[in-house]
């Protein structure tokens, strides 16, 4: 595992338990002043136990989890600034359900921004669904997922020379948001066989845990049973909630078989001039073939195993066992995970497939043309 991948898990880890123990000593009322002015004196607050702890989480809430955020995140992946926003939102809905109604009350706003925020989730489901059905009757002569013919357009605007750097910014944000919408019509044009019936051929097959059959019967197993737990937890509460969760949870059985089949069927392959690496369905790395400065193999007689390019904690490994290729860049190569939403830079990428031989080939033959 990368180290910022490493940052982002261990963020999620201390962002979970923080929000779990401050749910816990966070007290359900706080003492009332005599006056107002007892409000303005230091001492009011810092001789109350219970005033005390509510700085205490606010200071948490506010300061030390966005700061985490900060540095784990933002710096360490090198992710854009603005998502900081993300965290002071997160921070501010969950402070109105867990504060004493009497602090309760100044987060108010974020519930009336529920209604603003559903109109504009249900224009998006419609426009959405209107996406899917255009994106997937345009891509059944396509011989690629979706997602490749996005990447290679902008690709091609981005090497334009003569963009500034806030017009580079604004197209790459173009990008990943292009990205993250590509990946639903990605999705059935996987999962449905009929749909990626052009797709190229593979080169070779990445040893990837989503490729076995198992694999995808545990992952439909589990995520049945996910659904269900969600109707049984949420029905007493509210039977449409518990029915639109499970509802949700269910219809990622499209991704689950999307996984499987891009994991199997076309996790390395040539298209357009563009190395396609698919990482499962999560992981995405488009390169042109022009800005591979060198492939190898990796053998231990080499001086430097494969185990030990493994312990670089820098190094982007993809594939299960003992990398057997190595792919070294001209520059920095976008990685995208979380479905398009997170995009780490790589100089170079280990590689364990089944069969490399057919690998080098493939390049040697497209850099001798």
């Amino acid at each position: 595992m990368r180290r910022p991948a490493k940052f982002r898990l261990l963020f999620l880890i201390v962002a979970i338990v923080s929000y779990w123990v401050t749910s816990k000593v966070m007290p359900d009322t706080v003492p009332s002043a005599i006056s107002w002015l007892d409000y303005q004196s230091p001492w009011f607050v810092l001789g109350n136990v219970i005033w005390l702890k509510l700085l205490a989480v606010t200071s948490l809430f506010f300061i030390v989890i966005p700061a985490c955020y900060w540095f784990f995140v933002i710096k360490a992946g090198e992710q854009p600034v603005w998502k900081i926003i993300m965290i002071f939102s997160l921070s501010s809905l969950i402070a109105r359900y867990q504060y004493p109604e009497q602090i309760a009350q100044y987060f108010e706003f974020i519930m009336y921004l529920r209604y603003p925020i559903i109109a504009v989730l249900l224009i998006l489901e419609l426009f959405l669904m209107y996406t899917i059905v255009k994106s997937l009757w345009n891509a059944r002569k396509l011989s690629g997922d979706p997602r490749i013919h996005t990447n290679i357009k902008y690709a091609e605007k981005l090497a334009n020379l003569g963009l500034s750097n806030k017009e580079k910014d604004k197209l790459e944000r173009e990008n990943a948001l292009a990205l993250a919408f590509a990946y639903e019509p990605t999705s059935w044009y996987y999962a449905i066989k009929y749909f990626s019936r052009n797709h190229v051929k593979n080169i070779a097959n990445i040893n990837l845990l989503s490729a076995y059959r198992m694999h995808l019967v545990f992952a439909l197993l589990a995520l049945v049973g996910v659904a269900y737990l969600c109707y049984w937890l949420l029905f007493d509460f509210s039977q449409t909630l518990a029915i639109v969760i499970a509802t949700f949870v269910s219809y990622s059985i499209t991704m689950v078989v999307a996984n499987h089949r891009a994991s199997r069927h076309h996790s390395l392959y040539l298209m357009d001039d563009h190395l396609v690496i698919n990482d499962s369905l999560w992981g995405l790395l488009i390169v042109d073939v022009n800005k591979i400065a060198s492939l190898q193999t990796i053998e231990s007689e080499q001086g430097e195993s494969a185990k030990e390019l493994d312990k670089d904690q820098d190094q982007l490994k993809i594939g299960r066992g003992d990398a057997n290729i190595r792919l070294t860049f001209t520059e920095p190569q976008s990685f995208f995970t979380g479905m398009g939403m997170t995009c780490d830079k790589v100089e170079s990428v280990n590689l364990a497939v089944d069969t490399p031989e057919p690998v080098i080939l493939e390049f040697n033959k497209i850099r001798s043309e």
